[in-house]
């Protein structure tokens, strides 16, 4: 019976639901932190949040996105999940020497305690990557409820503790970041009950393992730099006011991309199963991605003073330029998940490299002017749109079949419903 219910609600949009939750989950950990800690404390702990997630698919060479791959070709994993804990052992003494870097370099001005913090939660980071991959392998095989489950856990965790802490009058910075990789290592310990992983026959070789995954490597780490390296950088650009000014405008642009990961599930498994034309469900994440950051758009200028605190009223203007690139983010994200699922790493690497780049490049740019969270903004804006178009064309896709058909809501409402 529990087999049947369990059947009956593992579906594609169990990812979305997944992803919403986690937004909601920020939404409401946001504006505690924001009154708590004030724009300066906000901007700290949102780079240092960015950091620790770009840092696991930093070391963990493309293995989230290979074993996806693996398993959605219906692939023997047996092996793998363990030969995933050997290369996250070896990541070890690069974390270690990234923790002695980062904190000085990122967190400028922070505190000792602070930085202290951050560098051994850098140093956890060999736990996310165990969690990261074996998560991949469930969505890879069609596991979505698992997936959402597991993936949701150390929102859940991160934000009891963070409200918890500031109802208790104890929230502060340090006990922030140290909360989250305390998070992180609890849900590899969770998760990796549920695979348990085999150490016995087949092996896998670590050599063989990074070879293959080696191939979706810059992929990946573009992906994760084209969601958080701005904001990993930007209190050493800005400065940490002009940084939770600008985590404002990402909290919010964020939104729409937890129905983008929804469509993309699906899509990746589509693209991996045969020769189809992908670009339909492209233009239906446009839409999607278009409906969502309008309709945001529209209460941006209540919602922010109410939600956030007459401190961060600035961001508004930020923000509305954050949910115009939120759009090709959107279908972007999609568009890359086609070209990851047909084995089209070096395209999507190509892709997202680049757009990423330009992101950056605007950003440093921004930095040399007038500094704004607006200019941060628009420079991640022009980014996410830079990649989007790049994907859509590596898709093969004119820019003419972004018009908007009819048979895209019946499409959306199929992928993130149907049992695909």
């Amino acid at each position: 019976m529990l087999a049947s219910a369990y059947n009956k609600f593992n579906r594609p949009f169990c990812v979305t639901i997944c992803r919403i939750s986690a937004g909601a989950f920020a939404l409401l950990t946001a504006p505690v932190l924001a009154r708590v800690l004030g724009p300066d404390g906000r901007g700290l702990v949102a780079t240092a949040t960015s950091v620790l997630l770009i840092c696991p698919l930093l070391l963990s060479l493309g293995l989230p996105t290979w074993v996806r791959r693996l398993a959605a070709e219906g692939g023997d994993l047996r092996g793998v999940a363990w030969a995933i804990r050997r290369v996250a052992g070896l990541a070890l003494l690069p974390a270690c020497l990234l923790a002695l870097a980062l904190p000085q370099l990122l967190l400028p001005g922070s505190g000792h305690v602070v930085q202290v913090v951050f560098a051994a939660a850098i140093v956890s980071t060999p736990a996310s990557i165990v969690w990261i991959c074996d998560v991949h392998m469930l969505l890879g095989r069609g596991d979505y409820l698992g997936y959402a489950l597991l993936n949701l856990a150390p929102s859940i965790t991160f934000a009891a503790c963070v409200v918890g802490s500031a109802l208790a009058g104890q929230l502060t910075v340090a006990f922030a970041i140290a909360t989250l990789a305390a998070a992180n290592v609890l849900n590899a310990l969770v998760v990796g009950f549920v695979i348990r992983p085999r150490r016995g026959p087949p092996r896998l070789p670590v050599g063989s393992l990074a070879k293959s995954s080696l191939p979706y490597y810059g992929a990946q780490l573009a992906q994760a730099a084209a969601f958080r390296l701005d904001q990993a950088l930007i209190v050493a650009l800005m400065g940490a006011q002009i940084a939770g000014l600008y985590s404002v405008s990402v909290t919010i642009s964020l939104i729409p991309v937890a129905f983008a990961q929804g469509l993309g599930a699906v899509a990746f498994r589509i693209a991996a199963a045969g020769d189809v034309d992908v670009v339909p469900m492209v233009r239906a994440a446009s839409v999607m991605g278009f409906l969502l950051s309008g309709g945001l758009a529209a209460i941006v200028p209540f919602a922010v003073p109410l939600v956030f605190g007459a401190d961060f009223v600035g961001s508004i203007p930020s923000v509305q330029i954050g949910l115009i690139g939120s759009v090709g983010l959107v279908f972007g994200y999609v568009a890359c998940m086609c070209l990851a699922g047909q084995g089209r790493g070096k395209a999507m690497t190509f892709c997202q490299v680049l757009g990423t780049g330009v992101g950056i490049l605007g950003l440093v740019l921004a930095s040399l002017g007038d500094g704004s969270a607006s200019w941060a903004a628009c420079a991640s804006a022009v980014g996410y749109w830079a990649t989007a178009l790049l994907s859509l064309y590596a898709l093969k896709g004119p820019f003419s079949s972004l018009m908007v058909r009819t048979s895209d809501f019946s499409l959306i409402h199929r992928m993130l419903l149907g049992r695909s």
